[in-house]
């Protein structure tokens, strides 16, 4: 029997050699996973391969995403079964099918955004305070119903 990990409803069991790859293939950096309604895990990796698809069964299907991403950040299936994906290398999130068509891109990929007020002042505190553990706490945030892409691209 495997390691349990979690409490509550939210209990997993860790399956050593789960997640099949091809020949030669490496897992690099798996920086987040999401799941879709077929049951099948998008491993979005910081590898030559940056998603790697699986059944339930740890079964390789096919990868994507080759030349496209700097960095893997996260990964978030939304409603309509499609995938976004979040590179803090290229500065930009992709919303893509799940077959790898990039639908839309959020931000100017390679240029970063200026630092909001929250972010200024978590940099003012460290410079400040350097050796006080100071962070940013990410927040998601599902907000039901369509997905206005004209507005986002504003």
């Amino acid at each position: 029997m495997g390691v349990t990990v979690g409490s509550g409803d939210y209990r997993y069991e860790v399956i050593e050699g789960w997640g099949k790859l091809p020949d030669g293939w490496t897992f690099r950096e798996v920086a987040a996973v999401a799941l879709d309604k077929k049951d099948q895990i998008y491993a979005f990796t910081r590898g030559q391969h940056p998603i790697i698809v699986f059944d339930r069964d740890g079964n390789f299907l096919r990868s994507w995403g080759e030349g496209t991403f700097k960095r893997a950040h996260g990964a978030t299936m939304g409603p309509d079964e499609t995938v976004y994906l979040t590179d803090d290398g290229d500065h930009t999130v992709r919303n893509c099918t799940l077959d790898g068509k990039v639908l839309f891109t959020l931000g100017v990929p390679g240029k970063p955004a200026p630092l909001s007020f929250g972010q200024q002042q978590l940099w003012l505190l460290a410079q400040l305070i350097p050796d006080t553990p100071v962070y940013s706490e990410s927040v998601t945030v599902h907000m039901p119903g369509p997905l206005d892409v004209a507005a986002l691209e504003q």
